[in-house]
This record gives C-alpha cells, sequence and structure tokens, in this order.
C-alpha cells in the first residue's frame, strides 16, 4: 500500500533499473533498496526531517544494522562522518543502504553508472563529491543489510574489484578532478588492488592474486608489513611456479 508504482520486467541490469525507478519517481529525495535489504521503522521519516532543516546537506547517509537470511539481527554497523580520504581509498563507510540524495543533485552529476554492477554506490559518491555537494552523516539507524551466502556484494568479488580499479581509473584519468584528492591516489589504487588480489586469491586465480597484489604493494609499500598479504604472494608463487613445471 506504499508504493505508487511497481513493475517486473527485463532490464539492462541493477544501475539501468534504479535509473529507471528514479524516472519515474516523484519525489525530491531519492534512493534505491535491494531486495533483501529493508528501511527501519521511520526511516523516510527521519531523513526528509532532516533535509527539510538542512538546506545546505544535499546527500545524506547513516547507520544500518547487518542481518542474516533470516532477518536476525547480526550486528551493528556504523558509519562516520565524511571523510573524503577515505571514501577516495574506497574504505567503506557510506552504507548504500541508508542513503538519501536530493534529485537536484541526480540532475547536475547524472545517474548510476550503467556500465557497473557492484560498484555503482560509490562511483555515484565519488562524482557527487566532484562536484561540490555536501555529503552529511546523520547519527541514526536507517537501514538493514543482508549479507548471506547467495547476495551479489558475496559471490562477485572478482568482478567487484576489476570495477573498482576501472573507476579509479576514469576518476583520476579525467581533467576535471580535484586537486585535493591527489594526495590519496596511490593508497586508493593500493587498496582496490589489494581488494581485487585477495578476490583472485580466494577464487584460487593465482597468476591474477600475484599481479594484483604486487601492484598494491608497489602503490604502497608499507603494505610488506601486512602478514595476510605475504602469506598470499607467497602461496601464489608457489602454486603458480607449480604449475609452470606442469
Amino acid at each position: 500500500q506504499w508504493l505508487s508504482y511497481w513493475v517486473s520486467e527485463p532490464d539492462n541490469g541493477q544501475s539501468d533499473a534504479i535509473n529507471k525507478g528514479w524516472s519515474l519517481a516523484k519525489g525530491e529525495i531519492l534512493a534505491w533498496l535491494n531486495s533483501d535489504d529493508t528501511y527501519e521503522i521511520n526511516a523516510l521519516k527521519t531523513v526528509a526531517a532532516f533535509l527539510t532543516n538542512q538546506d545546505d546537506v544535499d546527500m545524506v547517509y547513516g547507520d544500518c544494522n547487518i542481518i542474516n537470511e533470516d532477518s536476525i539481527f547480526e550486528k551493528k554497523c556504523p558509519a562516520i562522518d565524511f571523510d573524503l580520504g577515505s571514501l577516495v581509498c574506497n574504505i567503506w563507510f557510506i552504507p548504500q543502504q541508508a542513503s538519501f540524495i536530493r534529485r537536484k543533485v541526480l540532475k547536475s552529476v547524472g545517474e548510476v553508472s550503467t556500465d557497473l554492477h557492484l560498484v555503482m554506490d560509490w562511483e555515484l559518491w565519488l562524482r557527487i563529491v566532484m562536484n561540490e555537494f555536501k555529503i552529511r552523516y546523520l547519527r541514526h539507524t536507517l537501514a538493514n543489510f543482508r549479507i548471506w551466502v547467495n547476495a551479489k556484494t558475496s559471490s562477485q568479488s572478482v568482478r567487484s574489484g576489476e570495477e573498482k580499479i576501472a573507476v579509479l581509473n576514469n576518476l583520476f584519468g579525467t581533467l576535471a578532478f580535484l586537486p585535493k584528492i591527489n594526495p590519496f591516489k596511490n593508497k586508493a589504487y593500493s587498496n582496490v588492488h589489494r581488494f581485487a588480489g585477495t578476490a583472485y586469491f580466494v577464487n584460487n586465480y593465482r597468476k591474477k592474486a600475484l599481479l594484483h597484489l604486487l601492484l598494491s604493494i608497489r602503490y604502497y609499500p608499507s603494505r610488506l608489513r601486512e602478514g595476510d598479504i605475504i602469506k598470499m604472494l607467497i602461496i601464489s608463487v608457489l602454486t603458480y611456479s607449480l604449475k609452470a613445471k606442469e
């Protein structure tokens, strides 16, 4: 009874479906909620009241809970105050499920990128910041993030890693990038290559894991102090060497 429109039909992926929904929405505050996530009671009312009283805020996000496939609470997942360096370096602190954006922002920066299927939220947050819009943290639990074995976030880590690298290549490859994000470039690339390397390692693509882990260290040499990276490097080298001999 809370829905003004509903449709189930073929599309070109999640990003395309989100944009389609936004084009039909009539409100001035927009968001999207994946099918396995939920809003907390009064979340929409809380956000509407906050943005009504904060004219200078263009996007707001709050905390979320982690729930399992049976909707049982697992743990609280608090966000933090907005931090540019953490965003550029792909350090998670903005829960997509608990994020809300003014329509005027999307009219300015564009909607969700249909070229991306897993990290389109992060890429959108980056575009919003690049265009000097203000993002603010609201200390209130707004949503529930469901984590289970078949969730898209859990099951497609390799593709997610490659998408993250593509987003950074685009971010730092454009002449329009903000000079103030330049100090974070090496750590950002190190982080996404570490993520990609770990994803390839877990999925037994040891040659690709080795490549990305070495790139992570090249961008940020202090990674050599991280025991898990050294362990993955050694195993990847040994595995790759044995296969080469065969």
